[in-house]
């Protein structure tokens, strides 16, 4: 999960990758989980978790990968 991470390390949980980038004939496409709501996890399940913005998180993770002004076209 791109947005859940442990309390204490402030690392994704269990150490996982936040996403992953594949290759898909010659496209590299990008692949990152969000959990969209944390209320929707029982309290007994987010302890010692720390739950991001989903959009905010999201924006971070694909921040690296999006073109630069300067690698863009103009209309």
């Amino acid at each position: 999960m791109t947005n859940v991470l442990d309390a204490s390390t402030g690392k994704p949980i269990g150490s996982a990758a936040p996403f992953v980038v594949r290759t898909v004939n010659g496209l590299k496409v990008g692949f990152f989980g969000l959990c969209l709501n944390s209320e929707e996890v029982s309290p007994d399940r987010r302890r010692g978790l720390r739950f991001l913005p989903p959009l905010d998180a999201a924006g971070a993770a694909s921040r690296p990968y999006a073109p630069s002004a300067s690698t863009s076209s103009s209309p």
